[in-house]
């Protein structure tokens, strides 16, 4: 009765587990390629709202040496600093723009 038990709790575990990763597939954004659009086209889609721009950032530390006068000789306090700023762009699909493909295609099923 207990392994049953346990075996049952085990699936029902497996069941909500698949069900968060559904949800989260359903959830995520489609990621627009830039191969295919120029810059004014990306810009044009974003400012009618179809897509968003979603930036990431990453930062380098890099050490600095600031000099110190401690008695009567010079010596140098290190301190890392986070200067070497990147980040990397990517467009993704709003759900304005989800719908917005969907009516495009209905309209050409209808034509």
């Amino acid at each position: 009765m207990h392994q049953q038990k346990s075996s049952i709790y085990s699936k029902i575990q497996n069941y909500k587990h698949k069900e968060i990763l559904i949800k989260h597939s359903l959830e995520k954004l489609e990621v627009i390629s830039k191969e295919n659009l120029e810059n004014f086209e990306l810009s044009n889609l974003s400012r009618l709202g179809l897509i968003k721009e979603e930036r990431d950032f990453y930062a380098n530390p890099q050490t600095l040496k600031i000099p110190t006068n401690q008695d009567d000789y010079e010596s140098h306090t290190s301190v890392n600093l986070d200067i070497d700023v990147r980040s990397y762009a990517r467009h993704l699909l709003t759900e304005f723009g989800e719908l917005f493909i969907k009516v495009c295609k209905e309209k050409q099923q209808i034509t």
